[in-house]
């Protein structure tokens, strides 16, 4: 089946991290494309995500261990471009309000 490349999204991944209803189908495509050695993509805003949600519903250690687990399983990270962080509309403000500038708030 793996053409690829693939990138994932943080559904899928957070699917296979919290071992969620479904989350076999994601293990089966994950070793599949590692015999076929194809490359796994996920975008920077998809990982932010990833790390907010973990860390919100189960803490930092569960955080740092999902970031360890993307990095075993080999994932390249997308990087996104500033144009691409404004047409996402995350925004990051400073404490003085004349000072907001666009930064991905969901990486923090």
């Amino acid at each position: 089946m793996p053409k690829g490349p693939f990138i994932f999204d943080s559904h899928a991944l957070l699917k296979f991290f919290q071992k969620e209803k479904g989350y076999e189908k994601v293990v089966n495509l994950l070793e599949e494309i590692k015999k076929a050695g194809v490359t796994k993509y996920i975008n920077a805003v998809n990982l932010g995500e990833i790390i907010y949600s973990t860390k919100r519903e189960f803490g930092d250690q569960k955080k740092l261990e999902v970031l360890a687990n993307i990095e075993r399983v080999n994932f390249s990270i997308l990087t996104l471009s500033w144009r691409l962080l404004r047409i996402t509309g995350c925004q990051y403000v400073t404490s003085a309000p004349s000072r907001s500038r666009f930064f991905p708030n969901c990486l923090h």
